[in-house]
């Protein structure tokens, strides 16, 4: 059990760390229209930073959603509108966690569900194709108490099918269930062959939370059963896990949700700030950059504006 300050209270309830490691997928920010226009419109973001999409994905388990989608070697990151999927908020946002090897969802299930203390929903994530639906990838997440919360979390293992159905004449021709070899196949869609290399995004390397006392008290048991370390030092609540550290402090004035992202670089990508409205994309050193986020109140989005 954590206490709302992240700390555990029974050593013993910790997972084993002979676990297999479940990696950062992505993560997901909500922008409102400026902002979403401002990214999109940047051809800076599309032709150097990232392999970049503004795409709309279709699934049977949810309505479809549009959004801009900017591709690493192994993460990535997506901004949505607000009012999509019927009432997204500016500045709801979400993380997806995953494994780069099959797994057993069940059991998997079972260990979120006994470490986080909390009762999970497992289903499969189809994908349309052609008029056709393509396995996709399992999802674990906290069973919902409403329809769109405004902080998500969830695992996912892509299908082993997915890749030898969707595009599956484009690299990498032999499939697989690892994120790069997703993200290859997305890249390669999108440029064709010339996939590598790429470009100067090259993965997320920490992601900084600021939430209310219940979500940093799930989030922080989500880490933990997911094999993620506290560690201890500065003022955060500091969570390493295989390739990614996230950095988690109570909510305060102006800040809420997603504050910040790292990305580690191929080149000297930025040297300067560039603002794209309610976010900024700055130096953090020779081979990192960070994102800030600085979106506004968290308000419904009125139907009509939907």
């Amino acid at each position: 059990m954590l206490g709302l300050d992240g700390s555990s209270n029974l050593a013993a309830s910790e997972p084993k760390g002979d676990r297999m490691p479940v990696y950062l997928n992505h993560f997901y920010v909500v922008v409102n229209q400026e902002t979403y226009d401002a990214i999109k419109d940047s051809h800076f973001l599309s032709s150097q930073f990232a392999v970049f999409e503004e795409r709309t994905t279709s699934s049977t388990i949810q309505q479809s959603w549009s959004g801009l989608y900017l591709y690493g070697a192994n993460t990535y990151f997506e901004f949505l509108l607000a009012g999509s999927l019927g009432g997204m908020r500016t500045g709801d946002c979400g993380i997806g966690f995953g494994n780069d090897k099959e797994e057993d969802q069940e059991a998997l299930g079972s260990r979120i569900a006994e470490h986080a203390n909390v009762e999970c929903t497992s289903y499969l994530m189809n994908r349309a194709i052609d008029g056709e639906h393509v396995p996709w990838f399992f999802v674990i997440e906290p069973t919902k108490t409403e329809k769109l919360p405004w902080f998500d979390v969830w695992t996912m293992q892509y299908h082993p099918e997915f890749l030898l159905k969707w595009h599956g004449d484009l690299h990498p021709r032999n499939g697989g269930v690892t994120r790069k070899a997703v993200l290859e196949r997305y890249k390669a869609k999108i440029l064709g062959e010339d996939v590598a290399p790429c470009r100067q995004f090259a993965d997320i390397t920490k992601l900084t939370l600021a939430l209310p006392k219940k979500e940093l008290t799930m989030l922080s048991a989500w880490l933990q059963a997911l094999g993620y370390r506290r560690q201890e030092g500065g003022p955060d609540i500091v969570f390493a896990g295989p390739d990614v550290v996230f950095h988690l402090r109570p909510e305060s004035k102006g800040q809420r949700g997603i504050v910040a992202a790292h990305l580690s670089v191929n080149a000297d990508a930025v040297t300067e700030p560039v603002f794209f409205s309610g976010v900024q994309l700055e130096p953090s050193n020779a081979r990192e950059v960070r994102l800030t986020f600085n979106l506004g109140a968290h308000d419904r989005i009125p139907a009509k504006s939907r």
